[in-house]
């Protein structure tokens, strides 16, 4: 009997100390980084230099940086070893990111950790999570674009940016307005446009293997050097009218010279109302390029006939329509035209 009394001591001991651990909140890190984390690309024989902060809760002494295992042959860190860091102070440290020569394309991932050493270096106490990196190595043979938008309080744009190289599109911002662009050696014209608001372009030009950042910043209301002059017609618009019972609706890019440039790919087609504060019970926008597709000449006509005059029936007649698509002579073209529906 008294051994089973013990037994349920222990037991319910044990069970106490389980429930105190699982209710023991996470403990805060003593040391924080700015930023809290690093992604580079980075070319095979190149190196880059990122400054980070380190800002500790408490008083510090002999606190070691180190790169973990995965990282340790490409990063670099200075100071390695800092004396003492007072509680609240932030003190700066650069990581060097060097990928020798001949280190074949791949991502890397890992962290930089900072301990405390103990007296003659026996005790060493892990004072953060760490601050993790990327690095995606790049192919020597080729050159990058390393594209950042802006938006127009410069600061980085969101994601999901059109971006272009001499007139193609060339892929879309993430979600630090950044965009990573492969091209070849030389000279070219960058840029970048969203409906609402168009980059200013800039010309660049890039050396075998290197990675060169760009600065782009949207504007409202300028004219993108990138883009061509241009009108868009409505062919079977007269007078800036279109029946609605038509059974096709085609698209043409035409210059001011009125030679028609033809289309290699469609990026969008949006159809919106002209004032749509004016008809707050009607759908006064819709995107319907899935409802278009190239001819053999490169104008835009319809495929879906019925699904488009559904949606223009159901807007309000007074319509603006929107493309935006690149031409065979590799540049991109983008204007509206009104036009009202009848009946």
């Amino acid at each position: 009997m008294r051994l089973l009394k013990i037994c349920l001591v222990l037991t319910l001991a044990l069970l106490a100390a389980k429930e105190g651990f699982a209710r023991e909140p996470k403990k805060k890190s003593i040391l924080e980084w700015s930023p809290n984390r690093i992604e580079r690309s980075v070319v095979a024989g190149e190196s880059v230099l990122i400054t980070v902060q380190l800002e500790s809760t408490k008083k510090l002494r002999n606190v070691n940086l180190e790169a973990d295992r995965a990282l340790k042959s490409f990063v670099t860190l200075a100071p390695s070893m800092i004396d003492r860091i007072e509680a609240g102070q932030k003190v700066t440290a650069n990581v060097q990111i060097s990928v020798p020569s001949g280190t074949a394309p791949r991502t890397l991932r890992g962290l930089i950790v900072a301990y405390e050493i103990g007296h003659r270096g026996k005790h060493r106490r892990r004072l953060s999570s760490g601050l993790p990196i990327r690095i995606d190595v790049l192919d020597a043979s080729m050159s990058y674009l390393d594209m950042q938008v802006l938006d127009e309080s410069g600061d980085p744009a969101t994601e999901g940016i059109s971006v272009f190289v001499d007139g193609v599109s060339s892929g879309a911002t993430d979600q630090t307005g950044r965009a990573l662009v492969t091209v070849g050696p030389g000279e070219h014209r960058v840029g970048a446009a969203i409906p609402e608001l168009i980059a200013g372009v800039t010309d660049v030009e890039v050396g075998q293997g290197q990675l060169l950042p760009v600065t782009i910043r949207l504007t409202s209301g300028e004219a993108l050097a990138l883009l061509k002059e241009y009108d868009i017609v409505i062919e079977e618009t007269v007078n800036g009218t279109f029946d609605a019972t038509s059974n096709s609706f085609t698209i043409s890019v035409r210059t001011e010279a009125g030679e028609v440039v033809p289309l290699s790919d469609i990026s969008f087609v949006s159809l919106e109302a002209q004032d749509p504060e004016a008809h707050p019970l009607e759908p006064t926008y819709a995107d319907v390029g899935h409802l278009f597709d190239l001819s053999d000449t490169g104008k835009v006509s319809v495929v879906e006939t019925d699904s488009l005059r559904s949606i223009i029936l159901e807007m309000p007649a007074e319509l603006r329509l929107t493309v935006l698509g690149e031409g065979t002579d590799r540049f991109v073209y983008w204007d509206s035209i009104d036009f009202v529906r009848v009946p």
